[in-house]
C-alpha cells in the first residue's frame, strides 16, 4: 500500500503540473502584464498621474490594517476605529515582516493560487477566464487589504463541500470567519446547506448532524477568538457591531434609484454586483422551494444539488441583503458602497458564476426570470443615468449570463474584456490618487 503523504505529494505535485494549471498561470501572468503594461503607457502619456509607492498603498482601510498590525487595536471613542476589522490578515502581514508593496505582491501570488485551486480541472474557455480574472474590482488582490487572504480560505471552503474534505472546509470556515466578520452569516448558511441536501434512509429524514455542529461550532469560536483578541487589548468585548455604526453603516429602508460614492466611477461595477446578488437569491429560492417540496412528501428529491454551489449562493445573496439594508443613504439613496468588493471578489462569486456557465440546466421560465432580474436592475441601481455604465452592464449581462441561454452572446466577452482592462487600470490609479473605489 502506498504512503499516504507520499500519494498526497503526488496529488500537489500533479495539480501544479496539470495542463489547465499551467494555462491558468499564463492567464494570470499574462493579464497582470498587459494590464501593467497598459497602465505604464497611460502614465508616461500623463494621463495616469499616480506609481504605486509605500505612501499611496496605504490609504482608505488599509490603514486601519497597518494599524493592527503595528499598535494592536484601539478603542477611539465615537470615531471611525480599527476595530471594524479582524485580525488574520493584519497578524499574517506582521508575521512576515514585509512593506506594504511587498505584502500586494503576496496578495497576488496568493490570489493566483486560489483561483487556479478553484478551477482546478474544470474546462473553460480562455476568454471566459481572462474575463472573470479582470473583473476591475480585483485590483483589490493586488492591495494591502484582506481579499486574497479570504478568497483563500473561501476556497477551500467550496473544495471542502465539492470533494468532501471536511478538514478543508474545517479550515477554510475559521479562516475565513478570522479575515471578515461572516461568523454570523456562516452558521445559517451551513445549517441551511446541508437541510437543502437532505436524504432519507428508511424513511427517516437523515442529516448530517455532526458536520453541521462542528461547522458552526468552528464558526462560533472564530467570534470568541476576535472578542478575545479586541476585548484583551481595549477593554471592550463584543464591540464589532457598534464599531460598524461608526463607519456610518446601519439598518435602513431602500430608497430609489439606488447610487454610491462617486457613482459616475463605480456604479457600474456596483450595480453589476447588485444584481449578481438578486440572480443568486432567485436560484437560492427555487432550490430551496423544490428541496422543501419534496421534504414535505417526505421522498427523495430527484434534483442533485451541488453544495459548494448552494453555500455560494448563499453567501453572495446575504451580501447582497447585508448591503443593501445594512448601509446608509446619498442625498436621500441607498448608497450600495463597497458591494463591487464584498460580492465580487470573492471565491463564492466565481464558484456561483462558474456554475451557472457550467453546470446550469437552462429552463425556459428562468430566462425570463433573468431578463425581468437584469432589466429592471438597470434602473434599480440607477446605472441608466450614465452612458459609459450602462454599456459595461449591458455587456456585462449579455455575454456572462444571457450567452447560456443564446450563444452568439457569448463573443461580447472579447470586448467586455476590453471595458474590464480600461476600468481596472482607472480604478488603480484612482486608488493610488485617494479616490474612492470601493
Amino acid at each position: 500500500m502506498p504512503n499516504t503523504k507520499d500519494a498526497d505529494f503526488l496529488n500537489m505535485r500533479s495539480f501544479l503540473t496539470s495542463t489547465n494549471q499551467i494555462r491558468l498561470a499564463i492567464i494570470l501572468t499574462g493579464n497582470l502584464a498587459l494590464t501593467t503594461l497598459i497602465y505604464f503607457i497611460l502614465f508616461k502619456l500623463e494621463i495616469l498621474s499616480s506609481l504605486p509607492d509605500e505612501f499611496n498603498y496605504l490609504n482608505w482601510d488599509v490603514a486601519f490594517y497597518r494599524d493592527i498590525k503595528d499598535i494592536g487595536y484601539v478603542y477611539a471613542g465615537s470615531k471611525a476605529s480599527n476595530m471594524a476589522f479582524f485580525p488574520l490578515f493584519p497578524y499574517i502581514w506582521k508575521l512576515i515582516q514585509s512593506s506594504a508593496l511587498q505584502i500586494g505582491f503576496f496578495n497576488f501570488v496568493l490570489f493566483a493560487c486560489s483561483f487556479s485551486l478553484l478551477i482546478d480541472k474544470e474546462k473553460f474557455e480562455t476568454r471566459y477566464l481572462l474575463v472573470l480574472i479582470s473583473i476591475p474590482c480585483f485590483i483589490f488582490f493586488y492591495l494591502p487589504y484582506s481579499e486574497s487572504l479570504f478568497f483563500f480560505f473561501g476556497t477551500l471552503t467550496i473544495k471542502g463541500y465539492k470533494n468532501d474534505k471536511f478538514s478543508f472546509l474545517i479550515i477554510g470556515i475559521l479562516g475565513c470567519c478570522l479575515t471578515r466578520a461572516v461568523s454570523t452569516v456562516f452558521i445559517p448558511m451551513i445549517i441551511i446547506t446541508e437541510i437543502v441536501n437532505w436524504k432519507t434512509s428508511k424513511g427517516i429524514i437523515a442529516f448530517p448532524y455532526k458536520r453541521i455542529l462542528l461547522c458552526c461550532l468552528t464558526a462560533l469560536l472564530a467570534i470568541l477568538i476576535v472578542v478575545a483578541i479586541q476585548g484583551i487589548q481595549t477593554g471592550k468585548w463584543f464591540y464589532y457591531l457598534e464599531a460598524a455604526k461608526k463607519f456610518d453603516r446601519g439598518l435602513i429602508l431602500p430608497s430609489l434609484p439606488f447610487t454610491t460614492i462617486a457613482p459616475e466611477k463605480i456604479l457600474g461595477i456596483d450595480g453589476i454586483a447588485w444584481v449578481t446578488g438578486l440572480v443568486a437569491v432567485y436560484f437560492c429560492l427555487k432550490w430551496t422551494i423544490i428541496s422543501f417540496k419534496y421534504f414535505l412528501l417526505k421522498q427523495d428529491c430527484p434534483v442533485v444539488f451541488d453544495r459548494a454551489a448552494y453555500f455560494s449562493m448563499l453567501f453572495v445573496s446575504a451580501v447582497f441583503m447585508i448591503d443593501t439594508f445594512f448601509t446608509n443613504y446619498i442625498e436621500g439613496h441607498t448608497n450600495l458602497w463597497s458591494i463591487n468588493r464584498h460580492l465580487l471578489c470573492t471565491p463564492f462569486a466565481v464558484c456561483f458564476i462558474n456554475w451557472f456557465i457550467k453546470d446550469y440546466k437552462k429552463e425556459k421560465f428562468d430566462l425570463y426570470s433573468l431578463i425581468i432580474i437584469f432589466i429592471s436592475g438597470l434602473f434599480i441601481t440607477g446605472i441608466y443615468q450614465y452612458q459609459f455604465h450602462i454599456y459595461f452592464y449591458v455587456l456585462f449581462v449579455l455575454s456572462i449570463f444571457l450567452s447560456k441561454f443564446f450563444d452568439k452572446a457569448a463573443m461580447l466577452l472579447y470586448p467586455l474584456y476590453v471595458f474590464n482592462l480600461i476600468l481596472a487600470v482607472v480604478f488603480y490609479n484612482d486608488f493610488l490618487s485617494f479616490k474612492w473605489v470601493g
